[in-house]
């Protein structure tokens, strides 16, 4: 989501005002008097809607998909029920700065070797154009051919299948499943959603919404259609008097389970799921972080080979030209 960093701050005042007493209209006025941009115009539109239609703050929310995600919706229409929108909203800020954090942990090791791959690119061809006197123009068209095919080409199909993919179930399913072959990165994608949820159903749950409609919303806060499908027998099984947790898929950590069935036979269930959140979400950024500190290496042992490739290939042409004469 493109406004995921301005709604940490969005989220950190909102929680900030209403917490020290100050009531929602006046809060998300006060916000959007500090937000830019089209930010600014969706705040206030928000705004009209609590205070000229009476819309509450999920519905008025909802009608924004492109800013405020379906998770973001979900758990804000419990705090709708409950009047606990302010923890909801610190919660919301904190998850988006933890997204936020595994971003840069990720970014921080891609972006030299990028750099480096791009300089690399414009050295092979530059030299290939001086060697062959094919023209810098020649070379240049070269240049952004080959990273084309390389890299934007590839990055531009997968965030096309992201971005519209999921309106398409099959495609949905198809992508949601391949994120967890990727190796290393897979396992971290898979705990952000088994945290997403688990902070989700938590949210609906300390709100007073009924344990199987909690199992009816969270799973679809997941953001994974693999890991919605773990929980998705919850409700079912409470609907024929039985423990959710018999349901889940045992393809879950059995960890996961465990604590559930704790929480379930001691009462305690909202204290046993924050753990899993918790646990989720300190795997996730263990897991990502092992992405962002091998990534680079990948990267770096791919411009090393070029490198030697294209070495190789200007040292023949120049032979090739030596035995010409």
């Amino acid at each position: 989501m493109g406004y995921s960093n301005q709604l940490i701050t969005v989220y950190h005042n909102l929680a900030t005002m209403l917490d020290a007493g100050l009531p929602i209209l006046r809060s998300v006025d006060r916000v959007a008097e500090y937000a830019k941009g089209s930010l600014k115009r969706t705040l206030m539109q928000v705004h009209n809607a609590l205070s000229r239609e009476g819309k509450t703050v999920h519905e008025a929310m909802s009608e924004h998909p492109k800013v405020f995600s379906e998770f973001d919706c979900t758990v804000v229409k419990a705090a709708d029920e409950s009047g606990n929108l302010d923890a909801c909203f610190r919660m919301l800020s904190e998850w988006y700065e933890f997204l936020r954090r595994m971003k840069r942990i990720v970014m921080a090791g891609v972006v030299l070797p990028l750099f480096l791959l791009h300089f690399a690119y414009l050295l092979f061809y530059m030299v290939n154009a001086f060697l062959d006197s094919s023209g810098y123009v020649h070379a240049m068209i070269n240049v952004v051919r080959a990273l084309f095919v390389s890299i934007y080409g590839p990055w531009l199909i997968v965030w096309l299948s992201l971005a519209y993919g999921k309106q398409i179930p099959f495609l949905r399913k198809t992508l949601d499943g391949i994120a967890f072959w990727i190796p290393v990165m897979g396992k971290g994608v898979r705990e952000l959603c088994i945290s997403r949820f688990a902070k989700s159903f938590n949210m609906l749950y300390k709100a007073g919404v009924p344990i199987s409609e909690c199992f009816a919303s969270a799973p679809q806060a997941a953001g994974n259609y693999w890991v919605s499908r773990m929980f998705s027998r919850g409700s079912e099984l409470i609907a024929l008097g039985k423990m959710p947790s018999e349901g889940f898929s045992r393809r879950l950590p059995r960890e996961y389970i465990d604590l559930w069935t704790i929480g379930e036979e001691t009462g305690d269930l909202d204290k046993c799921v924050d753990k899993i959140a918790e646990i989720s979400s300190d795997r996730a950024a263990l897991y990502l972080g092992e992405v962002a500190r091998w990534l680079p290496k990948l990267l770096y042992l791919g411009y090393m080979i070029m490198m030697v490739r294209m070495i190789m290939l200007m040292a023949q042409r120049y032979a090739a030209q030596l035995t010409g004469f």
